[in-house]
């Protein structure tokens, strides 16, 4: 399974850029995986770091390398990029072999509560991002303006028909040129009450859900009756721990799918809720 490395450019704890970046992680198809790389821990690049800090910048540059494709997700902070972000860059782009950027297909984005969508920051970014060899993809004009009102009160991200098709054709084009097609893709949508598995047009399965407190309630697991014995349960249930973990949310198995598939997988366990 691939993996899309997610990485937003925000310290903040209440970020909309962290938010949109988790959001991205779950129109992805069922063959990737997201995986999110904080920044939030790494010092100042510097030729004067303790061995702590040495060891977190190895990290960083261990998990830039592990993925196969990249979202960058920034917010704009007096028209460019933060310099938290810019800090990140400079430290994965030395290593002993090189840019660990290099040759990774990336998706950048920009977002501010303003209208004009962090245009400014997105230009800062592509230019750096340029600069230590990632592959920017098309579309990489994509300035997200007002994101305070693309998600709801869950986080989730609900933007207009037009903004949405526009964000999943850019995944789309991320993940073909990170590549591995996997003849059991499909695509994924996420609302405010379901997770929905899509083979184009036809809905195949769904996962019926209900958030609250940071509780993730599973409260119905439902499979085409055509795409039965394929797996697709399982790659739903799967797709549910995605959406907990990118979120961080407890869940709580409600329908006896979800009881089931915890009980035969023990290491999924740490996710119920206590």
């Amino acid at each position: 399974m691939k993996k899309i490395g997610l990485i937003a450019g925000s310290i903040q704890t209440e970020s909309y850029a962290k938010n949109i970046s988790q959001n991205l992680g779950m129109l992805l198809p069922s063959d990737f995986l997201p995986e999110i790389i904080k920044i939030d821990d790494l010092p100042l690049f510097s030729d004067h770091l303790s061995l702590d800090d040495i060891e977190e910048c190895e990290a960083f540059r261990r998990s830039v390398s592990s993925v196969d494709g990249l979202c960058l997700v920034t917010p704009e902070i007096n028209h460019g990029m933060p310099g938290c972000l810019k800090n990140a860059i400079d430290i994965a782009s030395v290593s002993d072999n090189g840019s660990c950027w290099s040759g990774k297909p990336t998706l950048t984005l920009s977002v501010s509560t303003g209208p004009m969508g962090g245009l400014g920051a997105s230009r800062d970014l592509k230019q750096v991002a340029l600069t230590v060899g990632m592959e920017i993809l098309q579309p990489s004009e994509i300035y997200l303006g007002t994101v305070q009102k693309m998600v709801n009160q869950n986080d989730i991200l609900q933007g207009d028909a037009m903004t949405m098709d526009f964000l999943r054709l850019a995944i789309t084009n991320l993940t073909k040129a990170v590549g591995g097609l996997d003849a059991s893709r499909f695509a994924i949508q996420l609302n405010e009450k379901q997770l929905i598995f899509l083979d184009g047009e036809v809905t195949v399965g769904s996962c019926d859900f209900s958030l609250q407190n940071g509780m993730l309630t599973i409260l119905k697991i439902q499979v085409k009756p055509a795409y039965r014995g394929r797996g697709v349960a399982s790659q739903i249930m799967t797709r549910c721990l995605v959406f907990g973990s990118l979120f961080g949310l407890e869940i709580i198995p409600q329908c006896s799918y979800a009881q089931a598939f915890f009980e035969k997988h023990p290491s999924a366990r740490k996710m119920l809720a206590q």
